[in-house]
């Protein structure tokens, strides 16, 4: 197991590669671990998590030079959510989020450009 992301409270967000080379992510909170896996992706990478235990990564779906990438975010009550920044829908990834829910991370444009985005969700 990789850990990747600690919130002010000791929780963890972070990844692993089961037996049969699947990615999926966990999340280590109040003594428990809980398993994180977007249905139907090839891989699920956790990458961060705030103090209200959201947690931000990138899932795949599809193998090879078909796959695409996508962020998402989860979280107890509402489960997973896809996030695709519109200039890079099938290569966005999250890779951290702070208390208010503001999320950071990068997509790949239509040019081949790794460009960094900020999403600030409506509340």
């Amino acid at each position: 197991m990789t850990d990747a992301g600690i919130n002010n409270l000791g929780d963890i967000a972070g990844f692993f590669t089961n037996a049969g080379g699947t990615v999926g992510s966990f999340l280590k909170h109040d003594g428990h671990t809980i398993f994180l896996n977007v249905p139907g992706a090839s891989a699920t990478t956790a990458l961060g998590v705030n103090d209200f235990d959201e947690v931000v990564g990138v899932y795949s779906v599809g193998s090879g030079t078909g796959a695409m990438m996508h962020g998402f975010t989860w979280t107890p009550e509402r489960g997973f959510r896809t996030v695709d920044d519109p200039h890079g829908i099938g290569t966005t990834t999250i890779n951290g989020v702070n208390d208010r829910g503001d999320l950071v991370g990068f997509y790949v444009d239509s040019a081949g450009n790794t460009d960094g985005m900020l999403a600030i969700p409506r509340h």
